[in-house]
């Protein structure tokens, strides 16, 4: 396990114009990233660029004004610290790997698709959208795990629904696991999102449950 060094989440100004993407005295790391652009809706850009000591993501506006928005010492994009999620109307959003390797889920950044701004760090998640119709984060909203909250990215409004945290409030005491690492991959059809799960009965049984929610209805 791996943890992450990483440099301030400042925005800073990138001046530089030619793109950098290449490691002359190892060649190999030219192969272990793509520097291939990705190009949002309103002509923006995220893209990777590295040379043999860093690694850093840059923000292009479609005034083609750039800027980092994350530099990482280790050699890892992808598979520690922030890599690319899905572009919604107005925002995009940045998974955050804490650590490489077992057991941390995945955390959830927010940025501003215009300008490239941070907005928000919405720490640990159990699910996020990657259906820009339906722009959702569901995350526990506190440590009771008694509700889980579904809010929506592009209007800033949230939803609480209950949640049987006692099923995992014993669970996070007497393991390194986290809760959100307890549901399995998720299920999105016609708008309607079905999240199955496992707890602990005790410490030799474990049960199935699921949670189903309508996102038709909240929008």
């Amino acid at each position: 396990m791996k943890k992450l060094h990483l440099a301030p989440l400042l925005l800073v100004p990138y001046l530089c114009s030619a793109q950098q993407c290449n490691c002359a005295a190892d060649p190999k790391r030219n192969e272990s990233i793509s520097c291939d652009k990705i190009v949002f809706k309103n002509r923006a850009k995220l893209y990777w660029q590295f040379d043999c000591t860093t690694a850093w993501l840059v923000f292009e506006n479609s005034a083609h004004k750039k800027k980092r928005i994350f530099d990482m010492e280790y050699f890892l994009p992808g598979r520690i610290g922030l890599d690319f999620a899905v572009e919604y109307g107005r925002h995009f959003l940045l998974t955050n790997r804490v650590i490489s390797g077992c057991c941390e889920p995945l955390e959830i950044v927010v940025f501003d698709k215009q300008t490239g701004k941070e907005l928000k760090n919405l720490g640990p998640i159990i699910y996020y959208s990657s259906q820009a119709r339906y722009p959702y984060v569901i995350r526990f909203e506190d440590e009771t795990y008694s509700k889980i909250s579904l809010l929506n990215i592009e209007t800033n409004k949230k939803h609480s629904i209950l949640f049987p945290g006692k099923r995992f409030r014993n669970f996070r005491k007497s393991t390194l696991h986290s809760p959100e690492l307890r549901f399995d991959e998720p299920i999105l059809k016609h708008g309607v999102l079905i999240l199955h799960y496992t707890y602990p009965a005790n410490k030799n049984k474990w049960l199935q449950d699921k949670i189903t929610i309508d996102l038709k209805r909240y929008q």
